[in-house]
């Protein structure tokens, strides 16, 4: 009768209501995984300061503005070229970019605060803008927020940094202003790593 149909009609509603339930904590599940691995692999690559095509620089047949070029001389990677194994493509553009200094230069950076601050625009004296943090977080090693960042060359050496970082507060970004300071890379780089087991044990 209509009565049992009624209580038919509501029981299939419950049960759907607890299949959409449980989809929805397995989405969320799913979606806090992807971004612990996405934060645990930001984490690492930061700490060993390993550059990636497309994240810290624009690979040359991808870019738009010749502006975003950057060499290799500008990302700290000089060290790979071999100037002595004769004519290669770009050879001449690097022998010049050598002798008069890159425009670019690719630093290890300690931001104070806690916020991670991928992304974000750095400026000199609070006013001029000079770069870009290409990647950051907070190392729990460290106690402090590292990035790597794009800077103008005459900036490399640091002083009076600013990093114009935006985090989120209860669905409002606060912009937030805070100072940085150029370091060595790899930021994490102990003794340890290097010693070797003495020879007769």
């Amino acid at each position: 009768d209509l009565a049992e149909d009624i209580r038919a009609a509501q029981e299939a509603l419950e049960q759907a209501g607890i299949a959409i339930q449980t989809a929805g904590v397995a989405l969320e599940t799913a979606e806090t995984d992807a971004e612990l691995a996405e934060a645990e692999k930001s984490l690492a690559r930061a700490r060993v300061s390993v550059i990636i095509a497309g994240q810290d620089f624009t690979p040359a047949p991808h870019c738009l503005r010749e502006d975003r070029l950057r060499s290799p001389l500008e990302m700290g990677l000089g060290w790979l070229i071999d100037w002595d194994k004769g004519q290669f493509t770009g050879r001449r553009a690097l022998l010049r970019q050598r002798e008069r200094g890159p425009d670019w230069a690719f630093v290890g950076l300690e931001i104070e605060g806690n916020v991670a601050a991928e992304g974000a625009i750095l400026y000199h004296n609070r006013k001029t803008e000079i770069g870009v943090i290409t990647g950051a977080c907070w190392s729990p090693t460290l106690k402090t927020s590292i990035a790597l960042a794009q800077v103008k060359a005459r900036h490399a050496e640091g002083g009076n940094l600013w990093a114009e970082i935006y985090a989120l507060r209860e669905l409002h970004y606060a912009r937030m202003m805070m100072p940085a300071r150029v370091v060595a890379r790899p930021f994490f780089n102990p003794t340890r790593k290097r010693q070797t087991p003495p020879g007769k044990l």
